[in-house]
C-alpha cells in the first residue's frame, strides 16, 4: 500500500504525515485539524494497519477504541489478501 500523503474522508481533505510519534502511539487522529499522524518507526505492515485504524477515527471518531481496532485489522487483512492496495513503486 501507498501511504498517501494526503486523503478525502467523509468530503475532507486529510494532511498525511510518517514521523516520530512517542513511544506509546501508533498513530494519531485529528477530526478537528484534519491530519492523521503515522509512526515512522513501525514495520510496514504496522504503519498500514495504523492508517486503516485512523481512518476509521476519521469516519467515526465516536466508535469505542476495541471496535476500530477490530475493524482496522480485519480490514487490513481483507484488503492485504485480496491484492486490493496497490504496492509502493
Amino acid at each position: 500500500m501507498v501511504i498517501p500523503k494526503r486523503l478525502k474522508i467523509g468530503g475532507q481533505i486529510y494532511t498525511v504525515t510518517v514521523a516520530e510519534l512517542p513511544d506509546d502511539e501508533c498513530g494519531e487522529c485529528s477530526v478537528v485539524n484534519n491530519c492523521i499522524m503515522i509512526d515512522k518507526n513501525l514495520s510496514r505492515s504496522q504503519q498500514e494497519v495504523t492508517l486503516v485504524h485512523e481512518i476509521l477515527h476519521a469516519i467515526n471518531s465516536e466508535i469505542e477504541e476495541r471496535e476500530i481496532e477490530f475493524m482496522a485489522q480485519a480490514l487490513y487483512q481483507v484488503f492485504s489478501e485480496n491484492k486490493l492496495f496497490k504496492n509502493k513503486c
